[in-house]
């Protein structure tokens, strides 16, 4: 919206005022003295002067563009702490580098089949504010080893959060996000108890984010192993 009307309507109101004080003075044939005649012009001054920068003013702030701010990709969920609008399924509270801490996890099943997706929505808060875009990983253990992936894995879904629209450098302090994957689960994964471990890294460099316990020890590889297991049935 513009508003360079604003200028042009109190110079038509002025016009008009000096107008009708002219037709005043006219009809009356009375010529005001010099004294009145300088006071009206001072005071038509001042008006006209008080009008004019009010004007300007208006137009100044109206038109400054307001200060920038994230945008928020849609579908993220902003909550206050502690989440009291929302149960979360597992509750955790691991600290990852000082940086961000995984409040806990949903799961959507904790028994699937060979080439089902396993639903997970992490809970992030962030603890300040960050420059690095970490990603998230999501990865399905099992025990049986899996020659396709060279080690036990069985699914994954690596990915910043929100499938890359809301990276951890965007995230406000204190703010929490929820994340949601799908892990796909290989056609040929045997049947089995599995687990799925999660975590953050730098993909420049690979290097994981120290995950931490709530009583502040350092978990092995820098990982979250949720302790839900899910369950691989045989295939129908």
């Amino acid at each position: 919206m513009t508003f360079g009307f604003v200028p042009r309507a109190l110079a038509m109101l002025l016009l008009f005022f000096l107008a009708a004080r002219l037709k005043e003075y006219t009809e009356s044939g009375a010529r005001p003295s010099v004294r009145l005649e300088e006071e009206g012009i001072a005071s038509l001054a001042i008006v006209v002067l008080s009008l004019m920068a009010a004007s300007a003013a208006v137009i100044f702030f109206m038109n400054k563009p307001l200060p920038e701010r994230h945008a928020l990709a849609e579908g993220v969920s902003i909550l206050d702490y502690p989440l009291q609008s929302r149960v979360v399924q597992h509750p955790l509270h691991l600290n990852l580098g000082a940086k961000i801490e995984l409040l806990g996890y949903d799961l959507s099943a904790d028994q699937v089949r060979p080439g089902d997706t396993l639903d997970l929505t992490l809970y992030w808060r962030a603890l300040t504010e960050l420059e690095e875009d970490y990603t998230v990983f999501a990865h399905l253990l099992g025990e049986s080893y899996n020659l396709a992936s060279g080690g036990f894995l069985w699914g994954q879904k690596d990915s910043m959060p929100l499938d890359g629209t809301y990276p951890t450098s965007r995230w406000l302090g204190n703010e929490v996000v929820i994340d949601r994957y799908a892990i796909a689960i290989q056609p040929d994964a045997p049947p089995g108890v599995y687990r799925v471990e999660v975590g953050m890294y730098l993909l420049e460099t690979g290097e994981r984010l120290p995950v931490f316990d709530d009583m502040r020890q350092r978990m092995s590889e820098d990982r979250a192993l949720l302790e839900e297991a899910i369950e691989v049935m045989s295939a129908k």
